[in-house]
């Protein structure tokens, strides 16, 4: 006869059971227990499921992230049956009862009225299930919009593949857009997640998961703005997102649609929609010409010797011409020319393509892109403005331009500076036509 040892098989059947516990946990990855929370499991693993929630902790701390993640992010309630619907057909089976004989037996109207209230059932039955699966529909259609959502803010200035192939070819756009950003005009796009948005649907879910209070909030920015924009819009940034999404140059195209951003804010919105209304060769031109006008300002404060001394030679060159007037502050004379930009000028179109090249190949670059004679001329009142704010940066005038010039002041003016030593003159005489003449010599 065996023996009987109930709390040893007792023992052994509850070591059982938490073994196949065990190993029915590790199925239940998060699509799992997204297809639970959404009721779209078999009736067998719905049980399961609700079985391991009773005994695990960390399962329904699981469970309770990934519902909370959903309900921040989607907002979406499941949709209850329609009480209006359930009262309307009651309504209406009873009037329909009320025009029959009313020689028919109750039971036959208790019949009747039973299968009314089925119908009723029924058809809140159907309400339920359609409501559930509208809502796994419209949580599936996010997971594919993920990439049109995360990247919204830059996508929303892109409207086709064209033209972000076109962006990511030109050059100088993201150190452009570097360049607004540190002066404050441009809006910076801080990036949605610590890490990239992943293609596969199923890890996107993870994905999301992962995200922090911020991003969350500006995830759901993204979507209310995304979901006000017409139906052809937004089915043209989703095609946007996927192409990027499957192209080996993710990270590039992506940095062009953001530094596009940048350079658009910064324009402001007038002009920004004026850029977008353009056909896409005449819009290349002008991004190229906003990139050349905000990096050559930036040349301004940090111009290379050689391009420095190249700007002092070429005004040296024009204050030595016989046409040029004498003027005690010279390089307000040429910038006060530079302005006027007329037929007038004794600055002419040809003085300023023999300065630009003259330059360095970076800037003669930008100054060629610049189509307008104007914007050349203001580029270069910059860079004469920026040099003379600092006399240890200043061009240096040569001997001869100072000779030429002392030989035009007044007779009078020249017996002065005869009588100081030759270096005191010679620095005098400097200041002077810099236009910061010592207040010595002002006196005297």
């Amino acid at each position: 006869m065996l023996d009987y040892c109930p709390d040893q098989n007792t023992s052994a059947t509850r070591k059982t059971r938490q073994t196949e516990m065990a190993r029915m946990d590790e199925t239940f990855d998060d699509e799992t227990l997204v297809a639970y929370l959404d009721r779209d499991l078999p009736e067998a693993e719905m049980r399961a499921v609700e079985a391991s929630l009773r005994s695990d902790d960390s399962l329904r701390e699981r469970l309770r992230k990934l519902e909370a993640s959903w309900d921040l992010l989607l907002e979406l309630p499941e949709t209850a049956p329609d009480p209006d619907l359930a009262q309307s057909t009651i309504e209406m089976v009873a009037l329909s009862m009320e025009d029959e004989q009313k020689s028919r037996r109750r039971t036959a109207m208790r019949r009747r009225l039973l299968g009314a209230v089925m119908l009723c059932l029924v058809l809140g039955a159907i309400g339920a299930v359609t409501g559930a699966l509208i809502t796994r529909m419209h949580r599936a259609r996010l997971l594919r919009d993920l990439p049109a959502l995360v990247e919204f803010r830059a996508l929303q200035h892109i409207d086709s593949v064209e033209w972000l192939e076109r962006l990511s070819q030109i050059e100088y756009l993201q150190r452009a857009a570097e360049y607004l950003r540190a002066a404050g005009e441009g809006a910076s796009i801080p990036p949605i997640g610590q890490t990239p948005l992943p293609n596969d649907v199923g890890e996107r879910w993870r994905w999301v998961q992962a995200l922090d209070a911020d991003s969350l909030a500006r995830l759901h920015a993204s979507r209310e703005n995304f979901e006000q924009l017409p139906p052809p819009r937004r089915d043209e940034l989703i095609e946007i997102a996927e192409y990027i999404a499957q192209s080996p140059r993710r990270d590039e195209l992506l940095a062009a649609a953001r530094a596009y951003a940048v350079i658009l804010d910064a324009e402001g919105a007038k002009r920004e929609q004026w850029i977008k209304d353009m056909d896409l060769d005449a819009r290349q031109t002008e991004i190229e010409q906003i990139i050349a006008r905000n990096l050559l300002v930036e040349y301004s404060a940090e111009m290379s010797p050689q391009d420095r001394n190249a700007v002092g030679e070429w005004m040296d060159r024009l204050l030595l011409r016989p046409d040029v007037p004498f003027s005690f502050d010279p390089y307000q004379l040429i910038i006060d020319e530079l302005m006027q930009a007329s037929e007038s000028s004794f600055i002419r179109s040809e003085d300023i393509k023999e300065l630009i090249e003259q330059l360095s190949p970076y800037p003669q670059e930008l100054m060629r892109r610049l189509q307008s004679e104007y914007e050349q001329r203001a580029i270069l009142m910059s860079w004469i403005l920026s040099l003379t704010g600092s006399e240890d940066e200043s061009p240096v005038i040569s001997t001869e331009a100072l000779m030429q010039k002392f030989q035009q002041l007044p007779q009078a003016m020249q017996d002065l500076y005869e009588l100081f030593p030759e270096e005191e003159t010679h620095s005098e005489l400097e200041r002077l036509l810099k236009g910061t003449r010592a207040g010595t010599s002002q006196e005297s």
